[in-house]
Parts: structure tokens; C-alpha cells; sequence
């Protein structure tokens, strides 16, 4: 949810993850598939802007990426 773009690693194909279940760091893979959509998607923002962000520039709702993807 809080996914950031500086927690993507294009270069190296993973996603870092903070505070994930017993609040640790976890990293995973980037999907081949969408990596290169993502990063273009991604291609204007900031390191410390979000991923997926609402309309009042913060992180979008659990529910609200659950319904759209």
C-alpha cells in the first residue's frame, strides 16, 4: 500500500518491502510482465513519491487496489 518508487528496483528486477507481516523487510521479485508498463508508468515521479497514489497525492486504500486490480 505504501509502496514507494525508490522501493522498486529496475536494474536488479525487485520490489522492496517495509514493515511487511512481523513488521520485517521483505524483498520480491518484479514480475518480467509488468516491469516495463511500471516503468514508464512511473517515468515522471520523484524517488519518494508513491506508486499508486489517491487523488489527494497519498497512498491509495488496500480496498481501492484490491477493486482496481
Amino acid at each position: 500500500r505504501d509502496l514507494r518508487l525508490q522501493d522498486l528496483d529496475f536494474s536488479r528486477w525487485t520490489i522492496h518491502i517495509s514493515s511487511a507481516k512481523g513488521q520485517k523487510d521483505r524483498i520480491t521479485l518484479l514480475p518480467n510482465k509488468i516491469s516495463a508498463e511500471l516503468f514508464s508508468y512511473c517515468g515522471y515521479k520523484q524517488a519518494d513519491d508513491f506508486v499508486f497514489e489517491s487523488e489527494r497525492w497519498d497512498a491509495l486504500h488496500e480496498r481501492t487496489l484490491s477493486n482496481i486490480f
